[in-house]
């Protein structure tokens, strides 16, 4: 790993001189790459200070979460749609998306639960009527757990869980600890 501030020299333009940037890079190469593999190489360009080599090291984690980061928005686009949310003020979309960014956080770690600590109880997570309503969560969205397949994606989690609230409600207003034998509950 290799780190330092370099001067970037901006495009030509007829009608104006751009001044120069100064920015900080970190070069990170793997050395000893998998047989069969090609050495991964970044050059990650920051404003972050790469004075010290805990500075540099910091940069790379940072770079490291960003396909998590992808991910979060990806759920909040695609998701939670929302780009497609129409409100004339931002004091109309600001509530929204702070509870949408909850949700999407909420779908990404449960997500990363499932692959990282399969054999955590679901009460960790989720309420009794939540987890006793349902089998698995990924098999509402969609999974089919067949050998090929890869462990479920976010939105797979995403459509399981939206069922997974309309099967809770059900289970707390007409499951077994709301109907006992020979007592009958009104529909309406």
């Amino acid at each position: 790993m290799r780190a330092g501030r370099v001067r970037l020299k901006p495009p030509y333009r007829k009608d104006e001189r751009l001044p120069e940037v100064e920015i900080n890079t970190v070069l990170v190469e793997e050395i000893n790459p998998p047989e069969g593999e090609e050495p991964i190489t970044w050059l990650l360009l920051t404003s972050l200070p790469v004075d010290t080599f805990e500075q540099a090291c910091l940069v790379v984690e940072y770079y490291l979460c960003r396909w998590q980061i992808e991910i979060y928005f990806k759920v909040l686009k695609s998701g939670c749609k929302i780009e497609d949310r129409q409100f004339e003020t931002s004091e109309r979309i600001k509530p929204c998306i702070a509870l949408y960014m909850i949700v999407a956080w909420r779908v990404l770690f449960v997500t990363m639960l499932g692959r990282e600590c399969p054999d955590l109880p679901c009460t960790v997570l989720f309420e009794d009527d939540e987890w006793e309503s349902v089998y698995m969560i990924a098999s509402l969205g969609g999974y089919l757990n067949r050998k090929c397949d890869g462990p479920p994606g976010t939105k797979t989690m995403w459509v399981g869980l939206q069922r997974m609230v309309d099967f809770a409600l059900a289970w707390k207003s007409f499951g077994p600890k709301q109907l006992k034998i020979g007592e009958g509950k009104r529909c309406v």
